[in-house]
């Protein structure tokens, strides 16, 4: 049995959307239909969910950090004694 769901889209991205399944040889319906049911197939999304600003920013933040460190006078001691040791001398 075939259900009638209304979903909202931007109409841009319809357009899009229909063009390229078009080109497929897919209508919107169908396109839309084979990614509920890879859906679950796979028990989520069919594809990996990213934010590659995220990405960015963080290896930004991680080299930001390590230049940081690079270019300060950072006591390293090697092992937990000598650091207590140097707390209590400060």
């Amino acid at each position: 049995m075939t259900k009638t769901t209304t979903i909202r889209i931007k109409e841009d991205v319809k357009q899009n959307a229909k063009e390229l399944f078009e080109s497929l040889g897919l209508d919107l319906s169908s396109a839309i239909n084979i990614f509920l049911r890879q859906s679950l197939l796979k028990g989520g999304l069919p594809f990996e969910v990213t934010n590659s600003n995220y990405e960015r920013n963080r290896l930004d933040a991680v080299i930001a950090m390590e230049k940081e460190v690079a270019d300060s006078t950072i006591a390293t001691y090697d092992n937990a004694e000598d650091a207590i040791k140097a707390l209590h001398n400060a």
